[in-house]
């Protein structure tokens, strides 16, 4: 195939995906933690990244968001929320937040000594718009409505999984085309791991979003991916959903590549 046919089938790939990374090279300091990663995220799949701590995986994310700039001149991470829109590069995290590509990290998401409420209502603060963040608070509660009763709690006070809904709550209210989630499960009980992957499922069900999930307890994971792929050392490989037990796929995820099917 010749150069001009590969950048042609290159094109045409990020023409219908929601998020293209091209040969993304990035890490922290002089440390290099991601080398050469390129995969693309379809509309309303769920990307599953597996590897081992210190892979990458959180970095990848980061970058993706905005939040840590590749190193490269030649990288390049699309989103695409609509296809209707122009192919334009990601934006600073604010910009990028307002056009749909929302981060949940991994810990520290919610603010404990605030009220759900009021973690809701800071979420929307640049929402602006008064009507505009009522209609979409009510959207929300119906979408998690275990969140109603607890709108006058503090997250302090709540269970892990009760604080991971709040969380989810408060980037589900930018109504996000494409969700990135890191660990959601961390911290939680087997039955709220299984839980939470339960709503995730749900919700990508009901608003169509797309997601790409960082997330060691591949076992739950495995139940609402669209596709899995592993980190380890910076090279792509593929790994069949389904078809690894978690002890397997940690094994293979090393120490750190993206592979992808």
């Amino acid at each position: 195939m010749s150069d001009v046919d590969s950048r042609s089938l290159t094109e045409s790939k990020v023409m219908t995906s929601i998020l293209s990374v091209r040969k993304l090279t990035t890490g922290y300091g002089k440390k290099p933690v991601l080398f050469d990663v390129s995969f693309d995220v379809e509309p309303g799949e769920i990307i599953v990244v597996a590897g081992g701590n210190g892979s990458g995986k959180s970095t990848l994310l980061k970058a993706i968001f905005g939040l840590i700039a590749p190193w490269n001149p030649d990288a390049e991470i699309i989103f695409r929320p609509d296809p209707t829109y122009p192919i334009l590069a990601t934006h600073p995290p604010i910009l990028n937040l307002s056009k749909g590509l929302a981060y949940l990290p991994h810990k520290n998401a919610v603010f404990d000594d605030l009220t759900v409420e009021e973690n809701l209502r800071l979420s929307g603060y640049t929402l602006r718009d008064r009507e505009e963040f009522a209609a979409r608070r009510e959207e929300v509660l119906a979408l998690v409505p275990a969140l109603g009763p607890l709108l006058h709690s503090k997250p302090e006070r709540m269970s892990g999984g009760e604080r991971q809904m709040a969380a989810l709550a408060m980037v589900l209210l930018h109504r996000p085309r494409l969700l990135l989630l890191d660990e959601p499960t961390a911290g939680l009980t087997e039955n709220l791991a299984s839980e939470i992957f339960r709503l995730i499922g749900k919700l990508r069900e009901t608003t169509g979003f797309a997601a790409v999930v960082v997330e060691h307890r591949l076992e739950y994971a495995q139940t609402i991916a669209s596709r899995m792929v592993a980190l380890n050392l910076g090279k792509l490989e593929s790994v069949p959903t389904g078809a690894l037990s978690q002890s397997k796929l940690a094994e293979e995820a090393g120490d750190g590549i993206i592979s992808v099917i």
